[in-house]
């Protein structure tokens, strides 16, 4: 409970009123005495599976309706990728997905990824409008070269941005080293022809990422992704 309300003001002050979309993650639900989605949505009062809109291009989130133990595959049932396909095809722009769990392209083991992968391919396959996609779990490094990546996912080249955030690294102690480490937050800009992620570093507010670098760029057209100082 002291979690949930240390998350709530947070969030809620982290909006500052801006248009947000929570993205439901695996510890979100399994240490609840009740591992459902439902109950998640309960707490914090918006549903799991929804969308934003913002300057004309939808941002979609999606969960999974249960998950009770540490290494639950992260299994989106069949009425949620229904509800997915619904409402990105009434995008009238582009589509970016937002998921806690990685694809199966970035996913390790058994559990780490959006299952069934072949869901997720036929989704991305029979959407062109989908351009994107935001993810987390698996602890990427800003510096890690797949914390922003082009993968091929239903046979389509897509930016996939992984844990952009130093807070969530796990590194040599594998576990969270929030308080040891400088956390930075990712700015993301979304333009016709490629991506922008900005890091900013907490506390000092100064506009860097991991070794001074401000900038990766990931070009739509060629696929190429670019580091900037």
């Amino acid at each position: 409970a002291r979690e949930d309300a240390y998350a709530l003001r947070w969030l809620h002050r982290a909006a500052r009123g801006a248009p947000s979309l929570w993205a439901m993650g695996n510890h979100d639900v399994r240490e609840r005495r009740v591992h459902t989605r439902a109950e998640w949505e309960r707490i914090y009062r918006r549903p799991a599976n929804t969308f934003v809109d913002v300057q004309g291009v939808r941002l979609v989130t999606f969960a999974v309706d249960d998950f009770t133990g540490t290494s639950t595959p992260w299994v989106v049932p069949a009425a949620t990728w229904a509800w997915l396909d619904t409402v990105i095809t009434a995008a009238s722009g582009p589509v970016i997905l937002v998921d806690h769990y990685p694809p199966a392209e970035l996913g390790v083991g058994s559990a780490n990824y959006v299952q069934p992968a072949a869901a997720l391919d036929d989704l991305v396959s029979g959407h062109p409008n989908i351009v994107g996609m935001l993810c987390g779990h698996m602890h990427k490094e800003l510096g890690d070269p797949a914390a922003a990546a082009f993968w091929t996912i239903g046979g389509r080249s897509l930016p996939v941005l992984c844990d952009i955030s130093s807070m969530l690294s796990l590194g040599a102690l594998s576990r969270d080293q929030s308080a040891q480490i400088q956390s930075h937050s990712a700015y993301v800009t979304v333009l016709e022809d490629r991506w922008e992620v900005r890091y900013r570093a907490h506390g000092t507010h100064a506009w860097s990422g991991p070794g001074g670098q401000r900038v990766t760029t990931l070009d739509l057209a060629t696929a190429a992704i670019t580091h900037g100082m």
